[in-house]
């Protein structure tokens, strides 16, 4: 059971008399806050954040997701500067939102470890994101990205990065950065392929890459030998693309290693330059950053699987391939 700690009724006038309260909590039974405070939001008459929760200063995990059990039961439409008070929060839960922007401040929250900003209407972050040292899971689903947030590149404790159905084309070779990533999720997005400087990320042990347009692989993706490469694709998901990996990443490497210099015609290549890596970081990238036999890889069809579909508004409960879900920090 987890025991309560009150940190102040609701008494902003948007707030009914006693149907309302702030509940500060240590939880002892879910296994992501187990041992942590923990805000609790109860009550249906809320139509703002009560000021009252910018007092908890110890406070270390903020929910206020819509969809989840104990939270807010409106949607912010944005996030009260206020919050870089809370100076001890570690996990911060926005998603399934309207946000179409985040506040600087958040780049205040100098201890956080995770954020949760699916299902929103953002296009872009604030460059203070990169201030965030601690950070190492964020979640950027159905949103709004058409550039790669540069502003993330900066966290270089990322271990968890989800921006999966958006409108990215290109991943930046700047994410070579990132070198304690082991998650990386990009389905149901517009990549027609990787940077081969993705094959850096050493630790990477999942990669959804379904849903997109890749049609070639980076000449040294068997390098990560960390994938899983089982039938069950619990944890590498390729499938809905032109490219279709069958075998896993000792073929992959075999198959390279095999083609020699030709390969080089079938590969997925930038140019070294580096306005193309800041085009596909978008227009404040600069900024933002200095502040078993050869068919292993075929072309060809596609196999059949689900199609998924960015809604039109945000959804409750992101699309994702019908595979288990990895672990989320």
């Amino acid at each position: 059971m987890a025991t309560s700690f009150r940190g102040g009724r609701g008494r902003a006038p948007s707030i009914a008399p006693g149907s309302s309260s702030l509940r500060m909590m240590i939880d002892t039974e879910d296994p992501l806050f187990q041992g942590m405070k923990k805000l609790k939001i109860q009550g249906r008459n809320l139509t703002a954040v009560p000021p009252e929760l910018f007092n908890l200063s110890e406070l270390e995990v903020l929910d206020m997701s819509p969809e989840r059990e104990a939270c807010l039961y409106y949607k912010l439409a944005d996030v009260p500067t206020a919050i870089c008070k809370l100076k001890n929060l570690r996990i911060l839960l926005l998603d399934t939102n309207d946000l179409a922007k985040v506040p600087g401040e958040i780049g205040l929250l100098e201890n956080l470890e995770r954020l949760a900003l699916s299902n929103n209407w953002l296009s872009s972050l604030p460059p203070e994101i990169g201030d965030l040292t601690q950070l190492k899971s964020i979640h950027l689903a159905n949103n709004k990205f058409v550039h790669f947030p540069a502003a993330v590149l900066r966290c270089t404790q990322m271990e968890f990065l989800d921006i999966s159905d958006n409108m990215l084309q290109k991943v930046p070779k700047a994410i070579r950065r990132l070198t304690n990533l082991e998650t990386l999720m990009v389905f149901s997005n517009q990549l027609r392929g990787l940077p081969d400087e993705i094959c850096d990320l050493v630790q990477l042990r999942c990669v959804w890459l379904g849903f997109n347009k890749v049609a070639n692989l980076p000449k040294n993706f068997g390098r990560l030998k960390l994938l899983d490469w089982s039938w069950h694709y619990t944890s590498t998901i390729l499938n809905e693309n032109p490219l279709i990996c069958k075998q896993g990443a000792d073929e992959i490497e075999r198959y390279f290693a095999m083609l020699g210099s030709s390969a080089d015609r079938m590969l997925y290549r930038q140019e070294d330059d580096t306005a193309e890596d800041l085009q596909a970081m978008g227009p404040d990238a600069e900024a933002v950053l200095s502040s078993r036999q050869p068919a292993a890889v075929t072309m060809g069809t596609p196999q059949s699987g689900p199609s998924t579909q960015r809604s039109q508004q945000p959804q409750q409960q992101q699309a994702s391939p019908p595979q288990q879900q990895p672990k989320q920090p």
